[in-house]
Formats: structure tokens, C-alpha cells, sequence
């Protein structure tokens, strides 16, 4: 009952191509293959939005118009075919398109401008390829309704990665480009490996597991000492799980005892870990994780063993994807408050909640100050106002419509009229989504527009899109974001 077919969604994909091709006067044909394939409705659901974002980019970004395709010897129509199949307990989507692929050129242009790499630095592909996910970076040359604000990929892989799939590029100059999605068909049983690490019982997917090896303690010291294990005449890097989860310092390993290892593979990424004990394997029922851990790097979902203890499934191919571990029993230092803007927001962004639900207020000051923001709350707008009269103006408001004593419509009509105040962007997030009161909301001068319960990630795309210096230095043209 929880799992259906890809193909359900296959009319809103086509018609997403066709308006976005439309739009940029393209010629663009959508395939999908392999649609029969079913995967747990939730999966589908939470990876709805970075499917259409991936089309979206494939016609913005990669296919060509009919000119420059006919120039380049192709076809005036552009193909982009989504391929499922399945392997083992996985599902594998790949997204191709036969346009003109990455351009590394302008990628390595826009990543030293924004400082990832130095001017004179020598870079490979992957490196290059990699930079599409860094937060803020765009090739686009003007800022358009389609493209151009640089935000998008970064989510589409978190997206990924919190379902415990996971996330390749591939691309040829002129040719195309190929993005490839692995994901669980389910979440509500799977087979795991239990193990324990430090205090801790853990879990890994089995479907990732390839060996389980025991090796002698001379074995192992030279593997901790090289960094790598040669499995199956091929080296593998080693990582040791205890020095990803530990925020500090740990313990070495003894010389003097075996090593346990797991080799593990996701696509054709190999990783060996070391582990303390391994207690088994069995078929659990994953259990959500809930709003406030949804968003951590590395953790695939939760269980709850016989005995009542919980136990966290971990992704250790995440792990590695944010820096958790670079090399083994090594990890980086404790963050920095630099770090917050890593994920493209400013360090010191404070934003200002407003609703006279102390539910909502709390419910966002999480989501916000988990993402690296500072926030301010206020029960009305009345309490807004005071608070904005002694404080300096904050680089968003979310502003509720239904309030005592000063509801929202007047407080964004007052702050519009305010030189000092007038520039800061206003997200209305309501339940009022009728379109007469949307439409009111965005003549008075709102910014976006939220349907409550609003998603997460698309509050966080529109804060990233408001909350840079010049968005605050200007005032601001709306623009419509509904997020039913």
C-alpha cells in the first residue's frame, strides 16, 4: 500500500517540459522508460520538487535552440529521458539529455568568483562538476524566472541524500549531460547490518554492504597507517565510523586487537569502514525521524529494536558528502560561524517571525536557526512594530495575515511606508491561500507568498533568494511563491 508507480507523475513532468520549453521558444520531447517500477510514496513525494528541478534545468541549461542545434548537426528537438531500474533494493533514476553539457569554462569562471578556488588554481572536471552544488553559484548570465539565482542543486541533493539514496553527474562537452539518482524502493522495511561503534549501536543498509571482514591486528594497523585496504585487488579508503560521529579528538585504535571493516559501495563509489563490533543483520520497519532530524547529513532514518532501544540508520556515503571524515580517524575541526553561509545565507542573517501562533513560532525558529539564521519572534504586529523600532532592520520578515491588535496586511502596509524599513523583504506564510487575498498581500508590497503548513526547503529557497546584500539594499520586486 505505500508503494506506487513512477508513471503517476509522469503528466506533471511532461507538462512542466512542455510550458519551460514553450517559455524559451525550444523544441523539447520528454521519455521516460521504466516507469512501471514502484517506489514508496513518500520517496516520491519528498523527491517531487528536485525532479522538476532537474527538467527544468536539462531545457534551461542544457538544450539548445533549434539554431544552434541545427549548427551543431543535431536534431531541432532536444531529448530528455528519464531511465528507472531497479538493483537489488535500489531504484536508479538517470536524467539525460542530449544537450550541450556542462560548461566547465563558466563554472570555473563563477567558482573563483566566489572563492572557491584561487584564480591560479589547477582544478579536474570532478572538481569543476562538483561546484554545481555549491549554494549561490550560477552560470546564468541574468537573473531570470527559470535560472539564474543560483539556488537549486544544493537542495536537490540534500533532498537526495536525506531519503538515503544518492547523487552523480556526468557530462560530455556538446553531448549532454546525465544526472543519476539512486534511492531505496522503500522505507518501511529493509534488510540492515547492525554494529556497534564506541557506546553507540548503529545500523548500515545491507544493500550497501558487499563484505563484512575480519582482519588480524598487523593487518589492520597497516591499513590505519596506509588509509587504504586493498579488497578484491583494488585499493579502498578506509574510514573508521567512531572518528565521523565523534565531534572531537578520539581515542586510536589498539595495535594490539583485530580490526572489523565493512566494505560498502553506492554506485560505483567503494568505502571501507571500521567498525567495533558487528552484532548482526535483520529486517527492521523504518520509523520517521521526524521534522528536526529530517535535515541531518548522514542519518538514512531510525528504528526501534526489541528491547526498546532506538537505533539510527546511517548513511556513511553522506557522512563523507559534508565533510565528515577526510581521512581515517581524522575529522575537520568544530564549525565555524562562517559555515552557515555555506549553505547561501549570510552568517549574521536575522529574520523576524510574526504570528500569533506560538506553535508556528517555535516550529520556525527551529527550521530557521537549524539552517544557520538568527531569529526574532513577535505575537503580532503591534509586538512587531515595537520590536523593530529598537532593533536593526532584520534581513526578512515572516509575517502571518490573521493577528490581534495588528493583523498582517497593516503591518506590511506600515513597513512599506517606512524609509528605514520599507526595503526589508516580507514572506507571507498563511493559511489565507484564496487569490484575492494573495493578490492584496502582493500590492501592498510582499515578497513571496507560503501556504501554511509550508515545505521546509521551499521557505529556506526563498530566504536565500531575499537574504543577500543587494536584495536588502533595494527594494525588492515581488514575486509569487506558493507553496500549497
Amino acid at each position: 500500500m505505500r508503494v506506487v508507480p513512477f508513471i503517476t507523475t509522469a503528466e506533471r513532468l511532461h507538462h512542466l517540459v512542455r510550458q519551460v520549453a514553450r517559455d524559451l521558444d525550444r523544441q523539447v520531447r520528454l521519455e521516460i522508460t521504466g516507469g512501471e517500477l514502484e517506489l514508496d510514496r513518500g520517496i516520491l513525494e519528498k523527491i517531487s520538487a528536485p525532479l522538476e528541478h532537474l527538467l527544468r534545468n536539462a531545457v534551461v541549461h542544457g538544450i539548445e535552440v533549434p539554431a544552434q542545434r541545427r549548427a551543431a548537426g543535431k536534431a531541432e528537438q532536444g531529448c530528455v529521458q528519464i531511465a528507472l531500474s531497479q538493483q537489488g533494493n535500489d531504484v536508479v533514476l538517470q536524467f539525460t539529455d542530449d544537450g550541450r553539457g556542462l560548461d566547465l569554462a563558466r563554472i570555473r569562471e563563477q567558482a573563483i568568483l566566489a572563492g572557491h578556488f584561487a584564480s591560479d588554481a589547477r582544478t579536474t572536471d570532478a572538481e569543476l562538476v562538483e561546484c554545481i552544488f555549491a549554494p549561490g553559484l550560477s552560470t546564468a548570465s541574468e537573473v531570470t524566472p527559470l535560472a539564474g539565482r543560483g539556488i537549486g542543486m544544493d537542495v536537490v541533493r540534500a533532498t537526495v541524500l536525506a531519503q538515503g539514496g544518492a547523487l552523480t553527474v556526468r557530462s560530455q562537452d556538446g553531448k549532454g549531460t546525465c544526472f543519476t539518482i539512486v534511492l531505496p524502493l522503500t522505507l518501511a522495511t529493509i534488510q540492515v547490518v547492525l554494529a556497534r561503534v564506541g557506546t553507540r549501536q548503529i545500523a548500515l543498509q545491507a544493500s550497501q554492504v558487499q563484505q563484512v571482514l575480519q582482519l588480524s591486528p598487523g593487518q589492520a594497523s597497516a591499513a590505519r597507517a596506509a588509509g587504504t585496504l586493498v579488497w578484491r585487488e583494488q585499493p579502498v579508503r578506509l574510514y573508521r565510523l567512531l572518528a565521523m560521529l565523534e565531534p572531537g579528538p578520539i581515542t586510536p585504535a589498539r595495535p594490539d586487537l583485530p580490526g572489523i571493516v565493512v566494505i560498502l559501495r553506492q554506485l560505483d563509489h567503494l568505502i571501507a569502514l571500521e567498525l567495533d563490533v558487528v552484532t548482526g543483520n535483520r529486517e527492521i520497519v523504518v520509523k520517521s525521524l521526524g521534522t528536526q532530524l529530517a535535515s541531518v547529513p548522514g542519518i538514512a532514518g531510525a528504528t526501534m529494536l526489541a528491547d526498546a532501544s532506538i537505533v539510527l540508520i546511517l548513511n556513511p556515503f553522506a557522512l563523507l558528502a559534508c565533510g565528515r571524515a577526510e581521512s581515517h580517524g581524522e575529522v575537520p575541526g568544530p564549525a565555524s560561524a562562517s559555515e552557515a553561509a555555506a549553505e547561501g545565507l549570510p552568517a549574521a542573517a536575522m529574520v523576524m517571525v510574526v504570528d500569533d501562533s506560538l506553535t508556528m513560532r517555535r516550529v520556525s525558529q527551529r527550521v530557521l536557526e537549524r539552517h544557520g539564521y538568527a531569529t526574532t519572534l513577535a505575537r503580532d504586529g503591534l509586538d512587531a512594530l515595537e520590536k523593530l523600532q529598537t532593533m536593526p532592520p532584520p534581513a526578512a520578515i515572516l509575517l502571518d495575515i490573521e493577528m490581534p491588535r495588528l493583523d498582517g496586511f497593516d503591518l506590511l502596509r506600515t513597513l512599506r511606508q517606512d524609509p528605514r524599513l520599507r526595503a526589508v523583504p516580507v514572506v507571507m506564510i498563511t493559511s489565507r491561500t484564496a487569490a484575492r487575498h494573495r493578490d492584496h498581500a502582493m500590492q501592498l508590497g510582499a515578497n513571496a507568498y507560503l501556504g501554511k503548513p509550508y515545505q521546509e526547503n521551499g521557505l529556506l529557497e526563498v530566504l536565500a533568494r531575499l537574504c543577500t546584500p543587494e536584495q536588502r539594499d533595494s527594494t525588492c520586486t515581488p514575486e509569487i511563491f506558493l507553496d500549497a
